[in-house]
């Protein structure tokens, strides 16, 4: 814990994105949390989460998926259809709760849901033709938007072209990755 804070302390102006993955293995502890919460005045720093997604605090970008959102504040079984009105009314209640600045939710057939710092909401519907695998999509998504901010597109540009990333990603079997060529002909072809 400690090298990790040294390390970021050492590197903070070597990055302009900071990605958080945390899937509860133990390294993303309350102290890193707390450390990289600082950052957001002056990077972009992008938290995910598979659980308890109230750690998140001060972050410049949540990325979760409407299960995970919404299993925050009630009990939801994770194939639960889940109305738009919770994930709205969660989204922005996660927003608040974290004083975080911007959230993305992927919401698998239904597409992507951006929640910005005014508070707006822009449902983003989904790409994918065939659906073969959603392992990883929701890496995918967060993956394509810190490169897409990094190169200086906005954050709905950057939510267009992840929410595209993924609708690749899931027309593959398993894990599998994306092409800069597969993005470019997925926007080509809006």
């Amino acid at each position: 814990e400690d090298r990790i804070i040294d390390n970021l302390r050492k590197n903070k102006d070597k990055f302009d994105i900071l990605v958080v993955s945390d899937y509860l293995k133990g390294v993303v502890t309350p102290r890193i949390l707390e450390e990289v919460g600082k950052y957001t005045a002056s990077k972009t720093v992008i938290g995910t989460t598979r659980e308890n997604a109230l750690r998140l605090k001060n972050f410049s970008l949540i990325g979760l998926n409407d299960y995970e959102t919404v299993s925050t504040y009630e009990d939801v079984k994770e194939d639960e259809a889940i109305p738009e009105e919770k994930i709205v009314k969660y989204g922005t209640k996660l927003l608040s709760d974290t004083n975080s600045k911007n959230l993305i939710l992927t919401r698998g057939e239904k597409g992507m849901s951006l929640f910005e710092k005014d508070r707006s909401v822009t449902h983003i519907p989904a790409k994918a033709k065939e659906v073969y695998s959603l392992i990883g999509a929701g890496d995918t998504v967060v993956a394509t938007i810190a490169l897409a901010l990094a190169s200086g597109a906005s954050l709905e540009e950057a939510a267009t072209i992840a929410n595209i990333a993924a609708g690749i990603k899931v027309g593959k079997i398993g894990t599998a990755s994306v092409s800069i060529e597969e993005i470019k002909n997925g926007i080509e072809n809006l």
